[in-house]
């Protein structure tokens, strides 16, 4: 209820670890608008947007499930997430 009025848990611009953010394509809620406002939102230097094609809001249970899994190892791979 509080999200679908505005009102969110944390206030992303005091977020300033790397971050990345990934979202299903075909995902409505939360919706493109609302991932990109994130992104933007995020007070991080190092950050990432990522949408997965064909993709929910479950895509970790979904045929592209290894594409979300990839894209997390790889930012963490990166040295963006803290560790190698």
């Amino acid at each position: 209820f509080d999200l679908l009025n505005g009102r969110s848990y944390y206030d992303a611009r005091t977020i300033h670890v790397p971050t990345l953010v990934i979202r299903g394509a075909w995902d409505t809620y939360p919706d493109a608008a609302d991932g990109e406002g994130l992104y933007r939102a995020l007070a991080a230097a190092e950050k990432e947007y990522v949408v997965i094609e064909r993709g929910t809001h479950v895509l970790h249970l979904e045929k592209q499930r290894h594409k979300l899994y990839h894209e997390v190892h790889r930012f963490l791979q990166s040295g963006n997430g803290g560790t190698k």
